[in-house]
């Protein structure tokens, strides 16, 4: 797997759907000293179309650090 060391422009999205589906993603690149910061989270929420709910939630997080350009 491979990262961006900077991301072209910031994002932040939001998506909803059927079954409660529910999804949050940003991500962030600033310049640090000699670097750059990349950071990002998401959330994901999904209940299924089931009897039982999945009640199905997951949490990601990024952090890293690139020394020069």
């Amino acid at each position: 797997m491979e990262y961006f060391k900077a991301l072209p422009q910031n994002f932040f999205k939001v998506e909803g759907g059927m079954y409660d589906y529910g999804r949050v993603v940003f991500g962030v690149s600033r310049k640090l000293g000699l670097g750059n910061l990349l950071y990002g989270g998401e959330e994901y929420y999904d209940d299924g179309p089931w009897t039982h709910p999945d009640a199905f939630n997951k949490l990601n997080g990024l952090l890293t650090y690139s020394p020069g350009r």
